[in-house]
């Protein structure tokens, strides 16, 4: 009932300014920067709006950055016009250090941070941040970025090849049950888990056939339509034939 409540449109009520609202914007910040979600995280952002500006995102990025790795996000999505790219950059490479790697969130932040290296023309540098969203966040579009588009597809495939075989595979879960009994999606702190099916593809585009081909026979049923991977498999070894 409560989660589409804004603070805005509560303050808006009544003809008089409620007292003490900058203590109360204060401790709200305080409270919200220890609880982790996304519901959490947006009213972090929106208290820190109303109550210190622009400015006070990147702040509050810094002291709750292990709870809500978005904040960071927010300031290279959306405050652009705040700061200048060289300060955006640098802010970048803060936040990778910082936050963990196991966040998928984290290669949301690397791929910004890659845009503003080639805005600066850094693009000796801008590989390595698409290997930090790729090790956040292993899909095979991540993958593909890298080998497709580094001058050096041979050097790098070794490195995206050890990072594939580095992470952890299975099912992604992030739901959480609340304290009211529903199931809350946590993207914000979402960690890297790797499909079987893309871990298959992960090992075709490292150069892995064998491997590839080996996932594709071991679907017993008619016709081996229902394996995740011989579809895209098969499809895969028609466009390197093709080529």
């Amino acid at each position: 009932f409560f989660r589409e409540i804004k603070l805005e449109k509560m303050l808006s009520l009544g003809s008089e300014e409620l007292e003490g609202l900058s203590d109360f914007w204060d401790s709200w910040i305080d409270l919200l920067k220890e609880k982790s979600g996304d519901m959490e995280a947006r009213l972090l952002k929106e208290a820190v709006l109303y109550q210190r500006g622009e400015g006070g995102i990147l702040d509050a990025a810094r002291s709750a950055y292990e709870k809500h790795p978005s904040l960071y996000l927010e300031v290279l999505e959306n405050l652009k016009n705040y700061y200048d790219r060289v300060q955006l950059l640098e802010i970048g490479k803060e936040a990778l250090e910082k936050i963990e790697k196991k966040y998928v969130l984290r290669s949301e932040i690397a791929l910004k941070t890659a845009e503003v290296a080639l805005s600066l023309d850094e693009e000796a540098y801008v590989v390595n941040y698409w290997l930090e969203a790729f090790l956040s966040s292993t899909t095979p579009l991540n993958c593909l970025r890298i080998l497709a588009e580094s001058n050096k597809p041979t050097h790098y495939q070794k490195i995206v090849k050890n990072i594939a075989l580095s992470v952890k595979y299975g099912k992604r879960n992030i739901s959480v049950l609340d304290n009211y009994g529903s199931y809350n999606q946590d993207k914000e702190l979402e960690e890297n888990y790797v499909p079987e099916c893309n871990k298959a593809i992960l090992r075709f585009l490292t150069g892995d056939f064998e491997f590839a081909i080996k996932e594709c026979c071991k679907v017993r049923e008619p016709l081996g339509w229902t394996g995740e991977f011989i579809k895209c498999g098969l499809a895969l070894f028609l466009l390197l034939l093709l080529k």
